[in-house]
């Protein structure tokens, strides 16, 4: 038995799955969200591939802030167990999406973080800032 791979974890704007082939088409892929403010609403979908997922097991999707590396008591912005369909082929490649629709506290760094049962199998980081630190950034390149 394999532990659980994730091929792909993609952060979009929305995602079109095609209902005749079951194909997905990712719109407006991202990996920084620019606020003029915070607490700034995200609002985007979140595409993922797995394989070798032999069975059922918790899978669980979350959004954290950078400083849970250093504070693991920080609470996440965002969990919700996944529901991925059980598989009797551990080689089949199950895909799905997640809509997400909620607040940033704060600017900084920030990571979607995908376990499967105890394990993190996948990491996606989303930087957030304000519009005055893009146009900072900008002055420095």
């Amino acid at each position: 038995m394999s532990d659980p791979y994730c091929l792909a974890m993609v952060i979009c704007d929305h995602i079109h799955a095609d209902p005749a082939t079951g194909k997905f088409t990712l719109l407006g892929t991202f990996s920084s969200l620019v606020a003029e403010k915070y607490p700034a609403r995200l609002d985007a979908s979140i595409y993922i591939s797995l394989t070798d997922v032999d069975g059922p097991r918790k899978q669980v999707l979350r959004l954290v802030h950078s400083d849970h590396l250093v504070d693991q008591a920080i609470e996440p912005v965002f969990e919700l167990e996944v529901d991925f369909p059980s598989c009797d082929n551990p080689v089949a490649v199950l895909e799905s999406m997640i809509r997400i629709n909620v607040d940033l506290p704060k600017p900084g760094l920030y990571h979607f973080e995908l376990f499967i049962g105890d394990d993190l199998v996948m990491s996606r980081r989303l930087l957030a800032v304000t519009m005055e630190q893009m146009e900072e950034g900008r002055k420095d390149a």
